[in-house]
């Protein structure tokens, strides 16, 4: 039933939310007991830990699936349970907010909100558990390969960066051991249209909710890969029929947010198309956001993007290296003239989401039937390689080919090679420098 928490909070007209000595009523979320919550999650034990972001951590619980309450690990319903971080008037305004909009709006692709606890000044809200996690640990943190190839293999030449990609990244390489799973990029595809569906969603006449932090990080992975969107703490009420756009404080993470939004803070619908449009060149690329590690010229992905997408013999340059053979070139180009669509510097030339979700649906009809397609990684790239069965990690071999699209190898080519201990072979490259 309805229970009132002693201090709470209201949710005004302007769209703010005050701290008050007033009624939280929620009559279709359960109000969780911290002793539950401990019980839930074993006294939020660290090796509970889902994850972590800027609000706090995240822990694994179960309850029981009928009255909500604490039960043996591993028995009942699987639950998210997040702690905000110490309060803060910002964290009990994003605390509620998450709870004011799960709470209102249903849909397949939202995150469920099971309930929440608001006691001895702690915030927590209990989701539902997704398998899976977010798509952020999928395309970055849960890969070995970025971390390693940014880090220790800079100082190689450009062409053998990415081949080495191609190799490390293919099935003979444990990556499994060392993350989790590759998205394929039918899973890719899958997870766009699940997210541009709840974007839609939200920005419908009825809802007409601005998301205002959309990224991977936001995208929650089920165990067949569909999406449920997550991350309120910072929506707000769209404007409303002729209402000009809704005036904010600047709001978001950096690398995300709509330029004019930066510049002016007047936000519309149209800025988390913009967002979209971003975490689409994430899905496409392989690359964060914002990425300080990269040459200067590459630290913005939309900027850097832009420049290569353009340009259809360079596409397959672009795209994650994860994604050989995949994909059509045909497809490709239609995937990014979407994000480039989305990610226009002007909002008037984004399409809505409505849109981009036809879009999307009609790209979908042919991707399931598509299968061991023509390699489009090898655009460009002049490289050579020969496998040789060795201990040694270095052999003077000359035996190479050149393989690769329009660049041919110079004549002043630098012979590498690199072993790795797990491999069944060495390998041998030769690239031009």
């Amino acid at each position: 039933g309805i229970r009132t928490v002693t201090q709470s909070f209201y949710y005004n007209s302007n769209r703010e939310f005050s701290f008050e000595g007033g009624e939280l009523k929620s009559p279709n979320l359960k109000i969780f007991s911290l002793r539950e919550l401990k019980a839930a999650t074993r006294s939020f034990r660290t090796d509970n830990i889902l994850g972590e972001g800027s609000f706090g951590l995240v822990y694994k619980g179960w309850i029981d699936q009928h009255n909500l309450t604490p039960t043996k690990p591993g028995t009942g319903l699987a639950v998210a349970v997040k702690i905000h971080k110490p309060e803060s008037f910002p964290v009990r305004r994003e605390w509620l907010t998450e709870i004011y909009y799960l709470e209102r709006y249903y849909h397949s692709n939202l995150v469920r909100l099971i309930g929440y606890c608001f006691e001895d000044g702690r915030l927590l809200l209990v989701y539902e558990f997704i398998s899976r996690g977010s798509l952020d640990n999928h395309l970055f943190h849960s890969r070995f390969l970025n971390h390693y190839l940014d880090t220790i293999l800079t100082s190689i030449s450009p062409v053998l960066f990415k081949f080495t990609h191609r190799v490390l990244s293919s099935d003979s390489f444990p990556s499994r051991s060392l993350g989790g799973d590759k998205l394929s990029w039918s899973v890719r595809m899958k997870v766009a249209l699940g997210a541009a569906k709840g974007l839609a969603f939200l920005h419908s006449t009825e809802t007409n909710v601005i998301h205002r932090d959309f990224k991977c990080s936001s995208i929650l992975l089920d165990s067949n890969y569909s999406v449920k969107l997550s991350g309120f703490g910072l929506a707000t009420d769209g404007p409303t029929g002729v209402e000009s756009p809704v005036s904010t404080r600047v709001m978001g993470t950096s690398g995300y947010a709509a330029p004019e939004y930066v510049a002016t803070g007047r936000l519309t619908a149209k800025c988390d198309v913009f967002n979209f449009g971003v975490v689409l060149l994430e899905m496409l690329c392989g690359r964060r956001a914002l990425d300080t590690n990269r040459p200067s010229e590459q630290h913005n992905l939309v900027d850097w993007a832009k420049l290569h997408l353009k340009q259809t013999r360079k596409i397959g340059c672009v795209l994650d290296i994860h994604l050989e053979g995949q994909y059509s070139l045909a497809d490709a180009k239609k995937i990014a003239n979407i994000a480039l669509q989305c990610t226009s510097t002007e909002a008037k030339h984004r399409p809505n989401m409505n849109e981009v979700v036809k879009a999307l649906e009609e790209l979908q009809k042919g991707w399931s039937d598509q299968h061991n397609l023509t390699p489009t990684w090898d655009v460009g790239l002049a490289v050579a390689v020969k496998m040789i069965k060795s201990d040694s990690p270095f052999k003077g071999h000359r035996e190479c080919f050149s393989v690769g699209g329009c660049q041919r190898p110079s004549k002043g080519m630098l012979l590498q090679a690199i072993f790795a201990s797990k491999f069944e072979c060495n390998m041998l490259f030769m690239a031009a420098k």
